[in-house]
């Protein structure tokens, strides 16, 4: 009777229960192996509360132990090369009171030392009913960067060929 109605009924809802945590498991997964692959996480802050979430690949890129996130804003904030702080802090500022987005090219250096380049985006600020906070992206860009200063040299070695060449004749 009512029982095995109210069985059948409970064994149904933590089946659905069930397949709508694996869906969001997998969409989780997929998203986490899209930013690996594009090698770009996503980040929110509060400069007034000096508060610093991450996305996993934020801490890949920097080498930043998972298990052990950011005090703050400022303690993330470290991992900037010192030359761009000044810029950064500008750029996050203008944000949080104006809430105008910016991009920026900048240098991280990792936790082993090594330097890369990334490009530094805050896309809005969020105020919500729980929380305000600033919300953007970090992409390692090392790769790009490396590309543009080939063809930089190899157009600078053409030009130096054509004036060599100019004035022979």
């Amino acid at each position: 009777g009512m029982t095995t109605v109210a069985i059948l009924l409970l064994g149904w809802m933590l089946s659905r229960l069930i397949k709508s945590d694996q869906r969001e498991r997998d969409a989780s997964l997929f998203l986490e192996n899209t930013q690996s692959i594009a090698r770009v996480g996503g980040w929110k802050a509060n400069p007034q509360t000096n508060s610093l979430y991450w996305t996993k690949e934020i801490y890949r890129l920097i080498e930043h132990p998972e298990d052990a996130p950011p005090t703050g804003l400022e303690d993330g904030l470290k991992y900037y090369a010192a030359e761009y702080l000044t810029d950064i802090k500008a750029n996050l500022e203008q944000s949080w009171n104006q809430g105008t987005p910016f991009r920026m090219e900048v240098e991280v250096i990792t936790r082993s030392g090594q330097r890369l380049w990334v490009e530094l985006r805050c896309v809005c600020r969020v105020n919500d009913d729980k929380e305000n906070y600033l919300t953007g992206t970090l992409q390692d860009i090392s790769a790009r960067k490396a590309t543009e200063l080939e063809l930089q040299q190899y157009r600078l070695h053409l030009e130096d060929l054509v004036a060599e060449k100019t004035h022979a004749l």
